[in-house]
């Protein structure tokens, strides 16, 4: 299973038979699999067990050793978005270029569990591919797609023009309104709801629950929810929490800091982290509360 890196920098056992490019002439194309988000620290580059012990190029000038199908290239610099990457092996028995990826910027996180996921599901992450945002899906082979199925081009979310990137179908539907957990407000959805107070998440604003009722109109639509099976209504803990993405590895963490400017920067520790902007009452990974909110300062340093 492919996990994105956290805090800590891989490495990968040299312990096996260097490539000889006067002896061993079998060539194949390398791949860039993963880890290519902003920020990231590293890259996964996936290649032909052929390849064997043979070194991988990225264009920036980094290196790895395939081991077992795979090579970790360490960055010097983490990730750019939109900066365009690939890899390349170049000995005098093999010339191979990957195709070009470019950096993407994860809107949203949850926790991936690609083993044994058939091909083409959701992985319920959006991401933003240059100015377009992505449902992010599986590969089928224990990895996931970043460039899944389009949601929205020109997305504000990705730095886009387009002011919404959930806008309402054209033709009439059924909208379920759901009550956000985080503010109170009604939104729309329309996802097929059938238990009243039903809670759902969104992959961006967080949890609701349905309010049993339904319209034809979508003044405040929020697009498809996630239904939370045998939930109902908000979370008790009634604490909030706020969504912060740590600069360097882009992981996502919570804080019960109370922040009210989008991108503001804290600190905890010697570690840097922004606010995404929303919030939640389910958190995946509360560091509790940062020691230092930067004022006037925003985003990454």
């Amino acid at each position: 299973m492919i996990e994105e890196p956290e805090n800590t920098v891989y490495s990968i056992s040299l312990d096996i038979p260097i490539y000889n490019p006067d002896t061993d002439s079998k060539c194949r194309t390398p791949q860039v699999l993963a880890w290519y988000v902003e920020g990231s620290p590293q890259i996964l580059v996936g290649a032909d067990l052929l390849l064997e012990g043979v070194e991988v190029v990225l264009n920036t000038g980094e290196t790895g050793i395939i081991n077992n199908g795979l090579a970790i290239i360490n960055l010097e610099a983490p990730l750019v978005y939109a900066d365009e990457i690939w890899v390349e092996i170049n000995t005098e028995s093999c010339k191979a270029r990957s195709c070009s990826v470019y950096v993407a910027r994860v809107a949203t996180n949850c926790v991936l569990d690609p083993e044994n996921k058939p091909s083409g599901e959701l992985t319920g992450r959006l991401v933003c591919v240059e100015k377009d945002m992505y449902r992010e899906v599986y590969d089928g082979d224990g990895g996931y797609t970043q460039e899944g199925v389009l949601a929205q081009e020109d997305c504000i979310y990705c730095g886009g023009n387009f002011p919404n990137c959930e806008e309402p179908p054209i033709e009439p539907t059924t909208f379920y309104n759901i009550i956000s957990c985080q503010d109170g407000k009604i939104y729309q959805t329309t996802t097929v709801l059938s238990v009243s107070n039903q809670r759902v998440t969104h992959p961006i604003h967080g949890v609701h629950r349905w309010n049993g009722t339904t319209q034809t109109t979508a003044p405040s639509f929020r697009g498809e929810v996630v239904i939370n099976v045998g939930d109902t209504g908000c979370p008790t803990d009634g604490t909030r929490y706020y969504n912060i993405m740590k600069c360097g590895d882009g992981t996502t963490k919570q804080t019960t800091t109370v922040l009210t400017i989008s991108g503001q920067r804290v600190k905890k520790g010697v570690d840097y982290f922004f606010w995404l902007g929303s919030t939640t009452f389910s958190p995946t990974d509360n560091i509790g509360s940062v020691d230092e909110v930067v004022t006037g300062a925003f985003n990454c340093p």
